[in-house]
């Protein structure tokens, strides 16, 4: 009919057959590791998993790989303390990696780390367990519980002091706006826990100059 028209082709995101063995085994000695091996060994694997991933270079491909993995595990693993922990270090080892430009995965990464910090229950008790016993299950759980997300806000602020991404004001226009969206969503939510109330304040320490925007956005609702 004489109108332009726009092609777009679609494009397939097809990682080489090396990549993909690389993430198998980076992902299965973080988080499957064989039990032929002893626990000395499972850290000493786990350790130089982290290391290669903070380092390597040519693997940026499998980025938006490991961010979904990422995501995933953390979904389906908020009962289990070792391995929220180790994805944790996956997610550190990730943004230390000089190599990755994560410019376009922040908005991925960040719900996963406000997962952690605002979840009503992290880590579970062992109801087998006796009374006495279960006492001090609750304390180690509560230690444990604080520990996930003492460690998730530490991760958060490591994001909000990027230098490239304050020049570019990303955190400002885009990063910051959704996290307090996500505070404010939380504190109306009637169904919230007090390790959730934790994490809130833990934001708001972060977000530093801002709380008093936050707080005031609260009062106001």
């Amino acid at each position: 009919d004489g109108k332009d028209v726009e092609i777009k082709l679609r494009v397939k995101h097809v990682i080489s057959k090396e990549l993909q063995i690389y993430f198998e085994k980076i992902t299965k000695s973080l988080l499957e590791p064989s039990e032929e091996y002893n626990d000395l060994q499972k850290e000493s694997i786990k350790q130089a998993a982290l290391q290669s991933l903070s380092s390597d270079k040519g693997i940026h491909q499998l980025l938006p790989y490991f961010i979904a993995f990422i995501n995933e595990q953390i979904t389906y693993n908020l009962d289990n303390l070792e391995k929220l922990t180790t994805l944790l270090e996956m997610v550190f080892s990730i943004l230390v990696n000089k190599d990755f430009s994560l410019e376009p995965y922040y908005n991925s990464l960040i719900p996963c780390i406000l997962t952690l910090l605002l979840a009503k229950n992290i880590g579970k008790l062992d109801e087998t367990e006796g009374v006495e016993e279960n006492d001090k299950q609750e304390d180690a759980l509560l230690d444990n519980s604080l520990a996930i997300r003492n460690f998730s806000s530490q991760v958060l602020s490591h994001i909000l002091s990027n230098k490239n991404l304050n020049k570019s004001n990303m955190i400002e226009k885009t990063i910051k706006p959704k996290i307090i969206r996500t505070i404010l969503k939380t504190f109306l939510d009637k169904n919230r826990s007090m390790g959730t109330y934790y994490g809130c304040f833990k934001i708001m320490i972060i977000m530093g100059s801002n709380n008093t925007e936050i707080i005031r956005w609260f009062l106001g609702n």
